[in-house]
C-alpha cells in the first residue's frame, strides 16, 4: 500500500522526453515533481522489478507498435498487458489519463478492441480533463463504469511559450496581409482534424482577398499534404507551412492569426491541447461540439470558445462572426492552472487506497 507520507514513485508513459510537439506532459510532471512525485519513464522490466507506486499512462496505444504483422501486434499486446497485470497483483496503481476515447486512427482494429477491453478492467483510476468525459468514457468502454474518475483539467500554456510579437510584427515576419482576417489551424496535421475539407470550404466560400487561412504544423498520415496541396489548388488565399514548429515559431503564427479553426472529425476526441493552446495566446477559437468543448465554453465563455455542430463551412463562417465580435483581452484560465492539475492526479493516485481503506473498516472479516 501507498505510504502517503512519503513521495510518490510514478513510472510514465510516454517517455517525458517524447514532448517536443506538445509539451503537456513536460508541465503535468513538472506540477507533480513540485508536489514530491519522484518520476521515471516506464519500462516493463523496470515496472516489475522496483515496483513504483502507480504506472501512469497517458496514450496506451503506444505502448504496442501497431503497425507490425498482426501476430507480433498481438504478442505485444499480451505482454504489455501481462506486464500491467503483474504490477497490479504486487501493489502498484495503474492510472489512466484519458485524452481520447479511442486513438484516432489505428490499424488492427480488432486487437486494439481486445487490448483495451482488458487495458480498462486493469486500472485502478482514470483521470479525464474535463467532467463530461467521463459519462463518454463509461458509456463506451464497459470495463470502466465501476473504475473510479478524477478531473484533472489540461493546463494552459501561459508560462511555456514566450509571449507573441505584436499583431503587425508577426504578420510583417510571416509574410502576410497586415490588415488580412487570419484564420489559422495549427499543430500536428491528422486526418482526424478534417484540414482537406475545411480548405475545401474556405476556397468555396470565396471570402475575399482580406481574408487568409493559414495551416501549419508537421504532417503525419500518408497522403495528407498531397490531399491539401490539391484542395488548394490555385489560391492565394491560403497558405501551408508543413514541418516540425519550433516554439518560436509557434508563438509568431498565433500572434499574427485572428482566430483559430479546429474542425476535427473526429467524436472521441475527449480534450484539444490545440484550444487551449489558443486560448492561452488570447486567441478565440472554433471547435467541434463535443461533451468536453462544451466544458471548455462553460468555463472560459462563448465569446473565447464557439462550438460548431455542422460541416467545416460552419466553422469558417462561425469563425468570422467571432473576429467582429468584442470580448476581453485575455479569457480567463485561472481554472486551467497545472498546480490544480497536480493536485487532482495526487488524489488519482491516493484513491484506491482511501477505498480498500475503507472497504476494510466496512468488513473487516474480509480484510
Amino acid at each position: 500500500m501507498m505510504n502517503e507520507g512519503k513521495p510518490v514513485r510514478v513510472m510514465v508513459s510516454p517517455p517525458r522526453a517524447s514532448s517536443s510537439e506538445n509539451p503537456y506532459l513536460a508541465m503535468l510532471t513538472g506540477a507533480l515533481a513540485r508536489e514530491g512525485v519522484d518520476f521515471e519513464d516506464f519500462g516493463g522490466r523496470r515496472a516489475v522489478a522496483t515496483r513504483p507506486d502507480v504506472i501512469h499512462i497517458h496514450w496506451p496505444e503506444q505502448l504496442v507498435d501497431w503497425d507490425l504483422p498482426a501476430a507480433r501486434v498481438l504478442v505485444r499486446s499480451i505482454v504489455v498487458l501481462s506486464v500491467l497485470a503483474l504490477s497490479r497483483a504486487r501493489g502498484t496503481r495503474i492510472v489512466w489519463t484519458a485524452h481520447n476515447v479511442r486513438p484516432h486512427e489505428l490499424p488492427r482494429p480488432r486487437i486494439y478492441a481486445m487490448y483495451s477491453y482488458i487495458f480498462a478492467r486493469l486500472l485502478s483510476a482514470v483521470i479525464v480533463l474535463s467532467p463530461s468525459a467521463a459519462g463518454s468514457l463509461r458509456a463506451s468502454i464497459p470495463g470502466l463504469r465501476s473504475k473510479q474518475f478524477t478531473v484533472a483539467p489540461h493546463g494552459h500554456y501561459r508560462t511555456w511559450y514566450a509571449p507573441a510579437p505584436r499583431r503587425s510584427e508577426a504578420r510583417r515576419q510571416l509574410g502576410l496581409g497586415v490588415d488580412a482576417t487570419i484564420l489559422l489551424a495549427i499543430g500536428l496535421i491528422r486526418p482526424y482534424k478534417n484540414l482537406p475539407r475545411l480548405v475545401d470550404a474556405f476556397k468555396s466560400g470565396q471570402y475575399g482577398p482580406d481574408v487568409e487561412l493559414v495551416i501549419a504544423g508537421r504532417v503525419a498520415g500518408a497522403g495528407l499534404e498531397q490531399a491539401l496541396l490539391s484542395a488548394r489548388d490555385d489560391s492565394d488565399h491560403i497558405h501551408f507551412s508543413f514541418g516540425h514548429v519550433s516554439d518560436d515559431d509557434l508563438s509568431v503564427w498565433l500572434g499574427g492569426s485572428d482566430v483559430v479553426v479546429l474542425p476535427y472529425a473526429s467524436a472521441s476526441v475527449l480534450n484539444s491541447g490545440a484550444a487551449m493552446l489558443a486560448l492561452s495566446f488570447d486567441r478565440p477559437v472554433v471547435v467541434p461540439k463535443t461533451p468536453a468543448m462544451e466544458d471548455l465554453r462553460a468555463v472560459v465563455g462563448g465569446e473565447w470558445v464557439t462550438i460548431v455542430d455542422g460541416d467545416a463551412s460552419t466553422a469558417v463562417e462561425e469563425a468570422l462572426k467571432l473576429t467582429r465580435q468584442h470580448r476581453p483581452t485575455s479569457p480567463d484560465l485561472s481554472q486551467y492552472e497545472w498546480s490544480r492539475a497536480a493536485t487532482m492526479c495526487l488524489q488519482a493516485y491516493h484513491a484506491e487506497s482511501r477505498t480498500r481503506q475503507r472497504r476494510r473498516l466496512r468488513h473487516p472479516h474480509k480484510g
